[in-house]
């Protein structure tokens, strides 16, 4: 949709108005018509930035599909560029005991390999969804790592934590 130079500020904000209310329709009726709703939504995960984006907004808004998607978003929330609305994602449902089921399986399977970027991004992402009980798995994990980086992931986390971490 381009914009009329000539355009006032006010004929510019109803077009601005008027995508958001065409936005919302297209939403609604991808989320009540998509046969391969949740196919589509993991593809636009992995694809580019636009899709990705849209992806998260998305599942943010209308979050039914999260459950089936948390290891894909859980694996998006370890991205620079997307890690804040994935977390946001896994958030933005009723379903907290299924996503942190399954983001603590992801988590501790995946923190073997993870380099020192990824567990801090995982401890992040923990925390965000306060799961207190494996954030402090992964601070044990990283106390006994012989890697320094690893082991600084688990002195921030206590830092800021600690009194959840201590909790039982």
């Amino acid at each position: 949709m381009e914009m009329d130079v000539t355009a006032t500020d006010s004929e510019m904000w109803a077009s601005i108005v008027e995508a958001d209310r065409r936005l919302a329709q297209l939403r609604a009726d991808f989320y009540h018509r998509a046969a391969g709703r949740v196919e589509i939504l993991r593809s636009a995960l992995g694809g580019s930035n636009a899709e990705r984006a849209s992806a998260l907004e998305f599942l943010q808004r209308l979050p039914t599909d999260v459950p089936e998607l948390v290891e894909v978003l859980a694996g998006v929330a370890l991205s620079e560029g997307s890690a804040l609305r994935a977390r946001r994602a896994l958030q933005s449902n009723g379903y907290k005991v299924v996503v942190r089921e399954k983001v603590a399986r992801w988590a501790l399977d995946y923190l073997p390999d993870a380099d020192e970027v990824d567990f801090r991004r995982i401890a992040e992402l923990l925390a965000a969804l306060e799961m207190w009980p494996t954030l402090r798995e992964l601070v044990q994990q990283a106390a006994a790592h012989w890697d320094a980086d690893k082991q600084e992931v688990g002195r921030d986390f206590v830092k800021a934590y600690g009194p959840m971490l201590d909790a039982r």
